[in-house]
């Protein structure tokens, strides 16, 4: 049960309280059963029916509308992206791969740098901002690839 909670309770939670305005009488104080959004209803996020880009372009970008300079301006933050995506990640991977931890599957890490930039390819082609780097997902990716030994111990009295 405490790795089920450890694993999905952020997700449980963010699932949970998308729910509580609907339950019960806090249906009476929203948007859907007054007819408008006032000051005595709980805020809700106004979703579209169609699922579409929000300004008049297509899905994919043209990178070869951008200017000359503003091309040569985005090489800045690359960069920036670069060494931080580069660093991140090796740092995470040298932390998490320390022998007390057990890693059994260390090639699973080279994998990090191919999926991130795959990642970064199409949300760059799609005009949205990058994936993160991976410091918030190392612990949980160096303990599904670590094999774990549980000792007990033993209480004297």
């Amino acid at each position: 049960a405490r790795t089920l909670i450890a694993d999905y309770g952020a997700t449980a939670a963010i699932v949970f309280f998308c729910f509580v305005p609907y339950m019960g009488g806090n249906y009476d104080l929203t948007p859907d059963s007054v007819g408008a959004e006032t000051d005595d209803t709980i805020a809700t996020l106004d979703v579209p029916s169609t699922f579409e880009p929000s300004t008049s372009r297509s899905w994919i970008i043209n990178p070869a509308d951008c200017p000359v300079w503003a091309i040569f301006f985005a090489i800045i933050p690359a960069l920036i992206l670069t060494v931080l995506f580069f660093f991140d990640h090796n740092v995470s991977s040298l932390l998490c791969q320390a022998p007390e931890f057990g890693l059994k599957k260390g090639s699973a890490y080279h994998w990090d740098f191919f999926v991130i930039g795959i990642q970064i390819f199409i949300t760059g082609m799609l005009g949205i901002p990058p994936v993160n780097g991976l410091i918030p997902q190392a612990p949980l990716h160096t303990d599904s690839l670590c094999e774990k030994a549980f000792r007990q111990r033993r209480v004297t009295h």
